[in-house]
């Protein structure tokens, strides 16, 4: 599907060309995860202080030394945080009495926690992916196949997996998908030494003013993926992205802007893990990326440009709204369509393909069709990039209130009336408006209730439909 859109999103100066030592040192900051400062480290001390450092993180390790091989490098701290993210939705999925989890819930923790930090929805670990127990991420089954069969034929498949193995499984994700942007960039590195520079290979050094066109090229084949008729059309004419992307000229500065950022904290002594030219060798008035450099300023593209596609998320979510003037979470059809008409090209799905997305509802004859605008926002049409392993798409803002309500609730199931008591507290806090409760919502939580035990069960469909009325 083409991504034929005008982006919207104004990026900070933080991402544009660094004109300045400060803006490059935020802006290499960002993307410095595997170096954190002093008080980085005091903050993530305090936010994983409470976690095990004997029996149970040596569990972790060696969990990691499963999945990724011995010295592979993951740092303590960066397992103790994933640890500490996961944490709350692990409390609050059915355990055995080891505290174990099976297959189809170890693969929700990993697509909740992908989903909230990189705004990244991994294949086949969506929860519509997740009707199979045996529903694997795309990216493990191609890359790490001896992994995915120790998860289907070991001990674990029968015994389930414990909260260690799933940082595992997360930090495993994490490296697969920094390579994953190494072949694309690789091709273009060779498209671009093929065509200006024949005596040199992808290992080869460059200046940042050789590279900027190759890493326009590479952003823009980033953004298309495999859409074959968008890559022709770009190829043709070479004022395709500006044309397409609203805020192409900014967007092309992110790599240069990170790379800018390299060069400066490398002349000042910091050096990132990864990269190939060692701290002595650097020299500020004649500087050379290799491949590798280049390459870690594109695999922080893919873990942190959702971030930034939530700005235009917000912006399509608010023109939503402001066309639900009942404040049901949902829009008619025919005000959907009249402001396609009125020129906004977002709202242009036909009727039949909303339906196809999920994000119609045809239950009421009073209404007629109406467009459910979180499904909307969630769908496919709001996709940026939609690459082979992973889309970036808009986030599903429930599962931050879901979030707070799992670190509130710590178990599986709740009392309903504790429920009510900490949606009113989401409410008022995200609003002005009263904060009660229609009584029919109350009823309805009740009823979800009533067929469990007098529990609602966090994780189950009922209460997420509920949820989605309580914040429409």
């Amino acid at each position: 599907m083409a991504v034929l859109c005008s982006i919207r999103v104004v990026f900070s100066a933080l991402f544009t060309l660094h004109t300045t030592f400060a803006d490059a040192e935020r802006t290499f900051a960002r993307w410095e995860s595997m170096r954190p400062s002093s008080d980085q480290q005091q903050q993530r001390q305090q936010r994983t202080a409470f976690l095990p450092q004997t029996d149970s993180f040596q569990g972790l390790r060696s969990a990691l030394d499963s999945a990724l091989g011995v010295g592979h490098g993951v740092q303590d701290w960066h397992m103790q945080e994933i640890l500490a993210e996961l944490t709350p939705t692990w409390k609050s999925l059915p355990q055995d009495s080891f505290g174990r989890v099976n297959r189809r819930s170890l693969n929700y923790v990993a697509h909740r926690y992908f989903e909230q930090r990189y705004s990244l929805s991994i294949i086949g670990l969506q929860p519509t992916s997740l009707n199979s127990s045996q529903q694997e991420a795309q990216l493990l089954a191609d890359f790490a196949p001896k992994y995915v069969r120790s998860m289907q034929e070991g001990e674990a498949s029968l015994e389930g997996f414990s909260i260690e193995e799933a940082v595992a499984m997360v930090v495993l994700l994490e490296h697969l998908l920094a390579d994953s942007s190494r072949d694309l960039l690789e091709a273009v590195y060779m498209r671009y030494n093929i065509e200006s520079r024949p005596k040199s290979g992808p290992k080869s050094g460059h200046s940042l003013e050789e590279l900027r066109p190759m890493l326009r090229h590479y952003l823009l084949r980033w953004l298309l993926q495999e859409d074959a008729e968008a890559l022709k059309q770009a190829r043709r004419d070479p004022s395709y992205a500006s044309n397409s992307f609203e805020d192409w000229a900014t967007m092309a500065g992110l790599l240069p802007g990170s790379l800018e950022a390299f060069a400066h904290l490398s002349a000042n002594g910091v050096r990132r893990a990864g990269a190939s030219t060692s701290q002595s060798a650097w020299n500020p008035f004649h500087q050379s990326f290799s491949f590798e450099d280049t390459q870690l300023a594109a695999s922080s593209l893919t873990s942190s440009f959702g971030s930034f596609w939530k700005t235009e998320c917000s912006a399509v979510k608010e023109k939503l709204l402001r066309l639900d003037t009942a404040s049901s979470g949902r829009v008619k059809l025919s005000k959907f369509h009249g402001a396609a008409l009125s020129g906004d090209w977002h709202f242009s799905e036909s009727k039949d393909y909303l339906r196809k997305l999920g994000a119609l509802d045809e239950t009421s004859s009073w209404h007629g069709p109406q467009v459910i605008i979180p499904n909307y926002l969630q769908s496919a049409s709001n996709c940026i990039v939609t690459a082979p392993y992973y889309h970036i798409c808009c986030p599903n803002e429930c599962e931050a209130h879901l979030d707070a309500l799992e670190s509130a609730v710590g178990a599986p199931t709740a009392d309903p009336k504790l429920l009510l008591a900490l949606v009113r507290d989401l409410l008022a806090e995200n609003s002005d408006d009263d904060a009660r409760l229609p009584a029919t919502m109350r009823s309805q939580l009740m009823a979800i209730a009533s067929t469990h035990n007098g529990r609602v069960p966090l994780h189950g469909r009922l209460f997420a439909q509920w949820l989605h009325f309580a914040f429409p």
